[in-house]
């Protein structure tokens, strides 16, 4: 539709006469005709005009036809592009006659300038991922029926949401529509790109699709330890599963229902209020993004050891006796159900002899008499065992 400009064209009917007078004798044709964008069903176009010709240009007109047919249709513009196929669009990989000319001010028409276009394939349709696991699955898609006689193979690719392509999966055919991807990682996001291939090697736009693996158990966590940290504290420490690309945090728990902690972005913790003097069972769970709980890791920590007795030291002796004397230990002295003391001759291979006292002295009789002796004494833990002594030698008089 053409718009009247009574202004406009009352200037035209002045100046237009007067450009005309002055034409050049040779109209050159338009220069640089590119098709600079091309799409499934239309083309952008462009071009230039030698700058001696600007002064004389009235219209431009520009011409798509069909290669195979000779149908088409023109349009006219005063523009230097035109993004033809918005209103009608054109056939998918079809060829394309395309020709701009020129009119100056006086209607004289100059050569027309031509290329051809070819348009590319329309996008796969329907694209979807089945039969997804933990390691595979496989993305199917169809082809518009237009396309179909054009396209000779797909380009697939696997591609991280990043945009880095991991795998190119090469030409699969036309007829399969359909291409099964393995050795993946579980819990892993991955994009899946799929382009149209025509036999002149023009591409489609590509269509993409989003494809998480399914969860799989990693098994639990490795190197698990745990250590006493405070009266009633345990601190915990682990390495990550093997394959940990399920795991998107841990689940840290002692005893009883209520006593966990949700741990992401670290491979340890401390777990207190927990019961002074008593053997604590922790558990690990590696867990996934949605809470789900995979296969559970223990470990026992005693939190009521005793330390060391401090300043062990022979208080007297006699010539059948010795009288020993020390501090309680410095850590979980609380804990200590009392003392083991022993003794034995120093150059003697027979066993050390034994007894428990709950008192922070005990006096050793019965020895013989200028005899060196080891005595050794260490504190009990809640659970009756004595894990270390401290020794002080004394030699009897």
């Amino acid at each position: 539709m053409m718009i009247r400009n009574a202004f406009l064209e009352k200037w035209m009917l002045i100046f237009f006469p007067l450009l005309a007078a002055d034409e050049p004798t040779v109209l050159l044709p338009v220069a640089e005709l590119r098709a600079t964008r091309v799409s499934d069903a239309g083309v952008q176009l462009e071009w230039s005009l030698p700058a001696a010709m600007a002064p004389y240009v009235r219209q431009f007109e520009v011409c798509v036809v069909e290669a195979a047919t000779g149908s088409g249709d023109c349009y006219l513009t005063a523009a230097y592009s035109l993004a033809w196929g918005a209103r009608d669009p054109l056939l998918a990989c079809t060829a394309y006659n395309v020709s701009v000319s020129w009119r100056s001010v006086s209607l004289r028409a100059a050569e027309a300038a031509e290329i051809r276009v070819t348009t590319l394939p329309q996008s796969v349709t329907d694209l979807a991922a089945d039969e997804v696991g933990p390691t595979l699955f496989t993305a199917t898609w169809s082809l518009p029926a237009a396309s179909a006689a054009c396209v000779a193979v797909y380009q697939v690719y696997l591609c991280t949401p990043e945009g880095n392509c991991l795998l190119a999966a090469g030409d699969v055919p036309q007829s399969a529509n359909s291409r099964t991807f393995d050795g993946l990682l579980p819990c892993a996001r991955y994009v899946v790109v799929v382009e149209a291939q025509a036999e002149d090697g023009s591409l489609s736009a590509n269509a993409s699709l989003a494809v998480r693996t399914a969860t799989q158990d990693p098994g639990p966590v490795q190197q698990l330890l745990a250590s006493q940290s405070g009266e009633d504290a345990v601190l915990v420490t682990w390495r990550a599963p093997e394959q940990a690309s399920c795991v998107a945090g841990y689940s840290v728990c002692g005893p009883g229902a209520q006593r966990c902690l949700e741990v992401q972005g670290a491979t340890s913790a401390q777990l207190a209020g927990l019961q002074p003097c008593s053997v604590v069972n922790v558990t690990v769970y590696p867990a996934a993004a949605d809470g789900q709980l995979f296969e559970a890791a223990s470990a026992l920590v005693d939190i009521g050891v005793p330390s060391s007795v401090r300043n062990l030291k022979v208080a007297s002796k006699t010539s059948e006796s010795v009288r020993v004397q020390w501090d309680e230990p410095s850590q979980n002295a609380n804990c200590a159900r009392g003392y083991s003391v022993c003794h034995k001759e120093t150059l003697s291979e027979t066993a050390r002899t034994c007894d428990n006292v709950t008192a922070t002295e005990c006096s050793i009789s019965g020895l013989q008499s200028a005899t060196s002796y080891d005595v050794s004494v260490a504190a009990l833990g809640h659970d009756g065992a004595s894990l270390k002594y401290s020794v002080v030698r004394a030699t009897t008089d």
